[in-house]
């Protein structure tokens, strides 16, 4: 089936169309293209010609690209549909051109230096592992594991520092690092405890986040010797004197008290005595207060 393309140039344009026409034909030599019929309007041409339905909205995108004013198809609906399709293309083009671009730029070198910078110490360790990287990508991501999580730390930490919007998100990420199975299989314990830290200290800045303190000490997956100090800062938290407060009734409510005295057995040796008594004071009230309402 043949539709009809009419599109209006100056004279000069008339040899525009024949040369579009020309080169679509040598692209797709299988078109069946009738012969152009042209006039006179004033100063301007008006040129048209059938061309079979398979090839016709491309047809118009191209003399759309080249500048040529495209008069038919006339109806509305037609010519929105061609429209979008032509718009449709050009966008999947712009996708192409892009993604061609960002894969072309995200080479070995780039990816490792972009998430060394940005703190992904799990993107790194990937790279360090993956053989097809290269010698010299590989030593120079391992080379960077520890700088890389030093980073996160120091990223998730700021981040909370300048807004306490983000201090929830922040501590989750300082947890996840602090919990992390692969880092304490590579003997990266240290920087898991300067995660925790750091996690406490946000914690620890205002009463309103004494649920992710309480969730740090009863949290079985990180260094131990976090949850103690996490115990330490809870205790001058919630025990104010002789008042029962708000604080104090949800770490009775929540806080795992026969872990926190295995946590605290355990790492003894770490704590000086001041903290071991603080920990010791909250476990004994805790399940005083427990004991008592149970009876």
């Amino acid at each position: 089936m043949l539709k009809k393309v009419v599109v209006k140039v100056d004279e000069r344009g008339l040899s525009q169309v024949k040369t579009v026409l020309k080169s679509y034909k040598e692209s797709e030599p299988e078109v069946s293209i009738s012969a152009l019929r042209h006039g006179s309007l004033g100063d301007d041409a008006l040129v048209s010609f059938n061309i079979d339905s398979d090839h016709f909205d491309a047809m118009v995108e191209k003399l759309n690209i080249h500048g040529i004013k495209v008069l038919l198809p006339t109806k509305k609906i037609e010519k929105t549909q061609v429209q979008m399709k032509i718009q449709e293309k050009q966008v999947l083009s712009s996708i192409t051109r892009s993604e061609i671009k960002r894969t072309s730029s995200e080479t070995p070198v780039s990816i490792l230096e972009g998430s060394i910078g940005r703190g992904e110490y799990e993107k790194v360790i990937q790279i360090s592992k993956d053989f097809r990287n290269g010698y010299e990508v590989i030593k120079r991501a391992k080379d960077s594991i520890e700088s890389t999580i030093k980073k996160a730390i120091d990223i998730a930490f700021d981040k909370a520092v300048k807004s306490k919007f983000e201090i929830n998100n922040s501590v989750s990420q300082l947890m996840k690092l602090a919990s992390d199975r692969n880092l304490k299989a590579m003997h990266f314990i240290n920087y898991q405890k300067d995660a925790g830290m750091a996690a406490i200290k946000l914690c620890s800045t205002s009463r309103e986040y004494i649920n992710l303190l309480i969730q740090i000490c009863n949290n079985n997956s990180i260094p131990n010797i976090v949850c103690a100090k996490a115990a330490v800062d809870l205790t001058g938290m919630v025990l104010n004197g002789e008042e029962v407060t708000e604080d104090f009734e949800y770490a009775v409510r929540y806080l795992n008290i026969k872990w926190l005295q295995i946590v605290v057995d355990i790492v003894s040796v770490e704590l000086p005595q001041r903290e071991k008594e603080s920990i010791k004071k909250l476990i004994n009230t805790v399940r005083k207060t427990r004991g008592e309402r149970n009876n």
